[in-house]
Order: C-alpha cells, then structure tokens, then sequence
C-alpha cells in the first residue's frame, strides 16, 4: 500500500515537472514574439557585446522601454549581461561566459587599441606602447593587466622592462568577432573616433 502511495506520489510530482517545463518553453516563444524583442535578440545576435546605450540608439526607444524587454529577456536567459567596468555589454545567452567577458573587455577602446597594437608587432615593450597610443605608462600597465588576466596577451618580464605578446587566442578574437563585426565596431556613431565603453 506504502509503495503504490509512493509511486502514486513520484507520478504526480513527475507530470508538475512536465507542466512546468512546458510552461517556461511557451513562456520564452512568447517573449519572442513582441517585435521590440525580437528586434532586440536580432540586434545582439549580429553585434555581441553592445552595450545598453548602443542597443537604446539603435532601437530608436526611450531607455525605460528597452531596460524593460532587456530586464525580461535576461530573466527568461535568453541574453546574458556582461558588466565589465561601469558599462554592461549584452550577448547571446548561449554565448560562452568567460568569451563574452574578452569581448567587452575589447570593446573598450583603449584596451582594443592596445590589443591591436600587440598582435600587430608582438614583442613591444611598454615604453614603446605607452609613446605609440599617447597612453601614460600606468594606463598601459592596468590594461596589460586585464588582458593578461582575461588570457589575451602573455608578458615576459626582462631585467629592465617587459615585453608584450598576443595568445593565439587574443589573434582569433580580434579577427573573427571585432574586425568582422565592420567599421562600426568600437566607434562613435557617424564614422567618428573610437568610442569608450565606459560613460563620461
């Protein structure tokens, strides 16, 4: 009797998953269906890594109109959030995490500078970037930082100075999700200068 109550019990508890599962599906198809968010995945899709104010110039929309569908969208994990600095970078939720953070990390423009600079004449060293990009030397040290942490460049250190090298991983991200993204990549709206991640 205790086993067919048991079993009888495991059954229901099995259908609600079953309930549940469906709902969150037809859930996120019909969070896909408002135009603004279709708009929204489509942009992301072909432009991981924008940010909030460029998806908002883009759309053409008021902020509190896209933080809504952003809001419901990262909810239903159908985009993931990247914060890097004071600037959340938007991303295709399928989208690896730790790639998704390279890439905003990219994004910003002094970092992107730098990171070109390394994987087009690799084995510069600091004084050389720093007079190059017109970047203090302290600046440069804190971007070299972050790259180095986010296993985009490799430092060898020296008796007087350290020299710069790109991973192979740094050439492919710049190749394959930054330059082949256009020249609006990492630039100002108009074909200006480029464009910091972070807000002035």
């Amino acid at each position: 009797m205790e086993a067919s109550v048991a079993g009888v019990a495991l059954f229901a508890w099995w259908w609600v998953i079953v309930a549940l599962a469906r709902h969150w599906w037809t859930h996120k198809e019909h969070l896909q269906e408002h135009p603004v968010r279709r708009t929204i995945l489509a942009t992301i899709a072909a432009s991981p890594g924008t940010s909030i104010s460029e998806l908002r110039t883009s759309l053409g929309a008021g902020w509190g109109t896209v933080q809504h569908h952003l809001r419901l969208l990262v909810e239903a994990r159908l985009v993931r959030a990247v914060t890097e600095g004071r600037c959340r970078r938007l991303f295709p939720a399928e989208a690896p995490a730790e790639q998704s953070y390279r890439i905003a990390l990219l994004r910003r423009a002094r970092i992107l500078e730098l990171a070109k600079a390394v994987v087009g004449a690799p084995g510069r060293i600091q004084r050389e970037l720093a007079r190059e990009l017109g970047m203090s030397r302290k600046m440069i040290r804190r971007s070299v930082d972050l790259l180095v942490d986010a296993g985009l460049i490799r430092e060898v250190r020296l008796p007087r100075t350290r020299k710069y090298f790109p991973t192979s991983l740094l050439g492919r991200i710049v190749d394959r999700d930054l330059e082949a993204r256009g020249p609006a990549f990492g630039r100002r709206p108009g074909g200006g200068g480029p464009m910091d991640a972070r807000p002035r």
